[in-house]
């Protein structure tokens, strides 16, 4: 499995995600991100209509987005007005993420939404 990592760094390495997974890891520096949304964005301006090449745009906007801008954290989605669920349910129990993974490798999990 190949986990692709988004930062400035420009690095490649190994990582381990919480104990659970390892796997290798490709950084993409924001230059060769900007970079590759820059030349999406100049074929779909000159008029190319290929559904790959403008899916392909948008994944790397979307890349740029959560990867280098954070649009994906708490604080952003504050700034825009948008309510959060800890805030909005206070005496609720969140299961994490993580919390989640460790009761299904346990073989105690159970299925989402059931």
């Amino acid at each position: 499995m190949k986990v692709v990592i988004i930062g400035a760094s420009g690095e490649t390495g190994r990582s381990i995600v919480n104990g659970l997974l390892e796997s290798a890891t490709e950084f993409v520096s924001e230059a060769e991100l900007k970079a590759e949304v820059a030349k999406f964005e100049e074929l779909v301006r000159n008029g190319s209509t290929d559904p790959m090449i403008i899916q392909r745009l948008w994944a790397y906007q979307y890349r740029y987005s959560w990867g280098i801008r954070g649009d994906n954290t708490p604080e952003s989605a504050k700034y825009l007005g948008y309510l959060l669920g800890k805030e909005l349910y206070p005496d609720m129990d969140f299961t994490t993420f993580d919390g989640y993974l460790k009761e299904l490798l346990d073989g105690k999990a159970r299925k989402p939404y059931a």
